[in-house]
């Protein structure tokens, strides 16, 4: 058992150094920057537009002119708003799907130390069940492997953000029987609940 929880513990300990925010956090930055010179472009049209009809403006009276430009300016920065809400929109229904997809990858990457990981619709946020193999090892090793699950799901929050208002980041770790292990405290911290 005490093999077991050995390889159990360096399987998740590698695969949550292996995940590190930063790298989704860079991604998440590319896909911004993205969004935003698309945002750019349109914008930049929209200006081009105003301009056009301001020099057309020129030629009908000066209270016709303020009265044209004020109304493309106001035109471009709702166009832009609204832009930016369907973008935010988008993306996060793209995480949240990317949210589900990886928490239902965690058993194949953990080589079933994780035997099953889901989105809870009831408390907002994930739930980790780990093999009860796990659970023949030392009261310590026990904790550290429940410690590294709790991470694991921590991260997969962490890595698809911003996610929709109903998720949160409440992780809870339990046993195949559903008992449970380990949650996150109201802080956000881990609680062990195990004896």
């Amino acid at each position: 058992y005490l093999w077991l929880t050995f390889i159990v513990s360096t399987v998740l300990f590698s695969f949550t150094s292996n995940n590190t925010p930063e790298a989704k956090k860079k991604a998440a930055q590319e896909s911004s920057v993205s969004a935003k010179k698309a945002s750019s472009r349109k914008v930049k049209k929209q200006k081009q537009a105003a301009k056009q009809s301001s020099i057309d403006a020129k030629k009908a009276s000066s209270s016709s002119r303020k009265k044209a430009a004020k109304a493309s300016s106001i035109k471009a920065n709702k166009d832009e708003k609204k832009l930016e809400k369907k973008t935010r929109a988008k993306n996060i229904k793209r995480n949240f799907v990317a949210y589900k997809a990886d928490l239902a990858k965690l058993p194949t990457k953990t080589k079933n130390a994780i035997t099953h990981a889901y989105y809870s619709k009831t408390s907002g946020g994930s739930v980790i069940v780990i093999n009860d193999e796990v659970l023949n090892a030392s009261d310590s090793a026990v904790r550290s492997t429940v410690h590294n699950a709790w991470k694991i799901g921590q991260n997969v929050f962490n890595n698809n953000s911003p996610l929709p208002d109903s998720v949160n980041y409440l992780v809870t770790v339990q046993d195949e029987g559903g008992d449970q292990l380990a949650h996150t405290s109201m802080f956000g911290s881990f609680k062990y609940d195990g004896q």
